[in-house]
């Protein structure tokens, strides 16, 4: 048996995640309810009621930004569409116990409902301003200060080189184009310019260090390196559709002395379909600042208004974020989102305008310690309040929506062992 035939490795992990939210997304709800008591006028009753809801939410999205030439005048182009559909199954049985003679009367309800609704929106933003990904700055960091804890570098690297390795790294994907295998190539050149500057150890990097420089310390969802900002007029439409219907049927019998004296059977149908079509128009602003290889900040605010005759309002929409990156070991965000719509539509039964407004904070806390821990945590925040609408019966409602993720990762045992061939690792 050959020394490479008699390593051996032996890990363990153990993984605990738990979570426990509300809000959008595929979503199965059932509730179940029983009471005694004493009803309408003094009359005692029994209540049971059961209900379930299975619900559903896709959202799509996509965006592009055009600078024709060489200016800073450019088009911001957004498409975004998102289908929800909700169904509610529900039963209610109650018994009312009457004075005298009159035993009780019993009513059962069965309800079934199912809602379905799509939005389309359109957004082009002409505007003033480049926002340019400056990623690949906080990367040429890291591979840096790599490169100098694996006692690699003499020196600290030159400003050109620096540059220069930016570059690179901007222009990694794109080898793909003319190499089947890019990544030998991208060392060969990345090794040269640190060459060629004087600051490696040898002239020359290993194996270990090629492998370790680039990788990912980003943790959780990338978070791009933004700086600049684009302002200007934005032109804002949506299409929405929604259609509802509910069944009800009901079944009461009324029972006189221990008789039946009263069965009657009846049922409900209830259709409605509601559809919009909106243009918005107003300044739109949006800017973003890398402060140090630390912190990152992003701002946008859009205040519009309507344009079509039938329709007056106001519709403001903004959000603010930050960032706390520290390479391999910690990332912070915080974001924090407003939506307000104000509305008057001409042509409503009632003269109240449809006002609604919503909040969503999200706080994110990522935590890497190599080989051993690895921590995700997420609190999410979300406040929505919407006006009564008296043409499709819906009153005033407000929801208060809360969620903790969290995610641990643990290597509790790991050990590798090749005697004679190596020496034994274990986690870092």
């Amino acid at each position: 048996m050959t020394q490479a035939n008699a390593a051996m490795a032996k890990t363990a992990s153990l993984h605990c995640a738990c979570s426990c939210s509300q809000g959008n997304g595929p979503n199965f709800e059932s509730s179940h309810s029983k009471s005694n008591g004493i009803g309408y006028a003094g009359i005692p009753e029994h209540y049971d009621s059961w209900g379930r809801r299975q619900s559903g939410v896709v959202t799509l999205e996509s965006g592009a930004r055009i600078y024709p030439g060489s200016s800073s005048f450019g088009v911001d182009l957004s498409l975004g569409g998102s289908g929800q559909s909700i169904e509610d199954v529900g039963r209610q049985d109650q018994v009312l116990f009457g004075p005298g003679a009159l035993d009780r009367v019993e009513t059962r309800s069965n309800n079934y409902s199912n809602r379905y609704q799509y939005s389309l929106a359109l957004s082009a933003v002409l505007g003033f301003g480049i926002v340019r990904d400056a990623s690949v700055v906080e990367d040429v960091s890291v591979l840096e200060s790599r490169l100098a804890a694996a006692g690699i570098l003499i020196r600290p690297l030159s400003p050109s080189a620096r540059a220069k390795l930016a570059q690179l790294l901007v222009i990694r994907p794109e080898l793909g184009n003319a190499h089947d295998r890019p990544d030998r190539f991208l060392w060969r050149e990345l090794e040269r310019v640190m060459r060629e500057d004087g600051a490696l150890t040898d002239g020359k990097l290993d194996s270990y260090s090629q492998l370790h420089l680039l990788d990912s310390y980003r943790l959780g969802r990338e978070w791009r390196r933004l700086a600049g900002y684009f302002a200007g007029l934005a032109v804002q439409g949506s299409h929405d559709h929604s259609i509802w219907r509910l069944d009800r049927r009901n079944h009461d019998r009324q029972f006189y002395a221990g008789d039946l004296i009263l069965a009657a059977d009846y049922s409900t149908r209830r259709d409605s379909r509601s559809e919009s079509n909106r243009v918005y128009v107003g300044p739109a602003v949006e800017w973003h600042r890398p402060i140090g290889l630390r912190w990152q900040w992003d701002i946008s605010s859009r205040v519009l208004w309507t344009v079509l005759q039938a329709e007056h309002g106001l519709r403001t929409q903004s959000s603010a974020s930050g960032a706390w990156l520290v390479a391999d070991r910690w990332q912070a965000r915080a974001s924090v989102q407003q939506f307000r719509d104000y509305l008057f539509v001409g042509g409503r039964d009632d003269t109240s305008p449809r006002d609604e407004w919503m909040t969503l904070g999200v706080i994110s806390l990522d935590y890497f310690l190599e080989d051993h821990i690895k921590l995700t945590a997420e609190l999410i925040e979300s406040q929505r309040q919407r006006g009564p609408d008296v043409k499709y019966s819906f009153g005033e409602s407000f929801s208060h929506d809360e969620g903790f993720f969290l995610g641990l990762t643990y290597r509790f045992l790991g050990r590798v062992s090749a005697p004679g061939l190596m020496e034994t690792m274990r986690p870092l």
